[in-house]
């Protein structure tokens, strides 16, 4: 998580969808973020939203990875 939203790494459940996901990307776009999703299962389709409240975190990436290098 990055000031209390979902960030890259992080594994999500998309309330809008019924699906998990894990957070590929999020990027700046007009003065929002745009969060990047794709499935932990199945064909790699991605979507996205601009709505981080539809996103629950299920387990951030220091949960699943403790040490791993922090970039952010």
């Amino acid at each position: 998580m990055k000031d209390g939203k979902v960030w890259v790494g992080d594994e999500v459940y998309d309330e809008a969808t019924g699906s998990a996901a894990m957070v590929t990307d999020v990027r700046e776009r007009r003065r929002e973020r745009v969060y990047v999703l794709r499935p932990l299962f199945g064909p790699m389709v991605t979507w996205s939203t601009t709505d981080a409240e539809r996103l629950a975190l299920v387990r951030s990436r220091e949960d699943m990875a403790p040490g791993w290098p922090d970039w952010r």
